[in-house]
């Protein structure tokens, strides 16, 4: 907010988007540029880069200095040696100092040049105390010596504390307990439990805000419990914290044609029937999208944060393995009802075909009287042998290009519009 040549300034640059920039070598350049107005007269991207050398050059109090607050290294990927080679190259340069955060001590490992490690310490045991009071958590003191120490250094972690004192609040405003020990009781032991009580709480806290509203309960059960974990799911599943927004679209398009589906119904009854009255209003994927993912998961519940390059991340890597792990036990009971009617129209196949096949034996044994050779009964034999198999197949191949034929019925793929065709593809 302001400037003097006499103090250097400040920069904070997130490197979450590393990933996805394709700038390995002037990434932190170009990020610092895209937040800089250039001179007038400045000719282009190459003058306004010669320029930053120059700042970057000179010393502190001579029109330099510049501190790089450089966010979550661990959120770079791992193809981020372009990245090092820029931190320790930016790093030597008179006018610049760095900070760079990392989620682990794996950042000792990079054996970065000219750099400190320095280890954040754990919340103290008199402060953790603090905010728990303050939040009308305090510990019972019954409570066994082993079991509060426990707590206690589960809690020295900033974020466990958040989750935990929200997780009650979320859980007092539910009704769930009936006061402050019966509150601490029931709070998670671990990291993971945390987490998962924390979206679980949250669900029942939206549920009874929409209270009376079965349209907004319905969407945002689903928003939380398939479309969020199975964005967590696809994270997982590419080996990164975030997703583009073309592929964010096209999960959320995804989404909204599975809602649609008859195995979805089956699979979730709950839902069943409810597609019409959930989708109201929203005209086509695109609408879909900026509805669940823009406006609910990103403005209202703030599970989702969108970055400065336009990539999704969850608001905390914590969740992932979490919500990951729900969208798998989704796509497992969807498979489920998918495999059992393919199994359905198999049977029915192999029944045809068997049909088939058993009157190719008849009319084998009715003219066998008439002097076929062996070679000929083998051959016969063999042939029926080969219809049984050949129906088997072009029985699965109906049935996969049925299940094709009912995912292109939707509306965005038979009016052309890009999103269906790239789906469908």
């Amino acid at each position: 907010r302001r400037y003097s040549p006499k103090e250097p300034a400040v920069a904070l640059i997130p490197l979450a988007d590393y990933q996805e920039a394709g700038e390995s070598g002037n990434y932190i350049r170009k990020s610092l540029l895209r937040s800089l107005q250039p001179e007038e007269g400045a000719d282009g991207e190459d003058t306004a880069l010669a320029r930053l050398e120059e700042i970057f050059d000179l010393p502190l109090g001579q029109g330099g200095g510049c501190i790089l607050l450089l966010d979550g290294l661990n959120e770079s990927g791992e193809r981020n040696q372009g990245l090092i080679r820029e931190m320790e190259e930016l790093g030597r340069k008179p006018g610049v100092g760095i900070l760079v955060t990392d989620r682990t001590d794996a950042v000792k490992e990079y054996g970065l040049r000219d750099f400190y490690s320095w280890e954040l310490c754990p919340l103290g045991r008199e402060q953790v105390l603090d905010k728990l009071k303050e939040c009308g958590l305090e510990i019972p003191r019954e409570a066994a010596a082993s079991e509060r120490d426990g707590m206690l250094r589960l809690l020295s972690n900033p974020m466990m504390l958040s989750l935990y004192c929200r997780t009650a609040e979320f859980r007092r405003e539910n009704g769930e307990t009936d006061g402050e020990e019966d509150g601490w009781r029931e709070l998670p032991r671990t990291m993971d439990g945390m987490t998962g009580s924390y979206l679980e709480t949250f669900f029942t806290r939206q549920m009874r805000a929409d209270s009376g509203n079965r349209r907004l309960q319905l969407v945002h059960g689903y928003v939380l419990r398939h479309l969020l974990p199975a964005a967590a799911g696809e994270m997982k599943r590419r080996g990164r914290n975030l997703l583009t927004f073309r592929e964010m679209f096209d999960l959320a398009g995804q989404s909204c044609r599975r809602l649609r589906s008859r195995e979805f119904a089956l699979a979730f009854p709950e839902y069943a029937g409810k597609s019409r009255l959930m989708l109201e209003g929203a005209g086509g994927e695109g609408e879909w999208f900026d509805y669940a993912v823009e406006e609910q998961l990103v403005e209202q519940m703030g599970l989702l944060t969108k970055s400065e390059g336009g990539n999704y991340r969850l608001i905390h890597d914590n969740f992932l393995d979490y919500l990951a792990a729900r969208g798998e036990e989704n796509r497992q009971r969807l498979a489920g009802i998918q495999a059992a009617r393919l199994r359905r129209r198999l049977g029915v196949g192999l029944l045809a075909a068997c049909v088939l096949a058993g009157a190719g034996i008849a009319v084998f044994r009715l003219t066998a009287g008439r002097g076929f050779s062996e070679k000929e009964k083998q051959v016969m034999g063999n042939a029926a042998q080969r219809l049984l198999i050949n129906l088997q197949l072009v029985d699965l191949q109906l049935a996969g290009q049925e299940q094709i034929l009912e995912e292109a019925s939707s509306g965005e793929v038979l009016a052309g519009e890009a999103s269906g065709r790239r789906w469908l593809e």
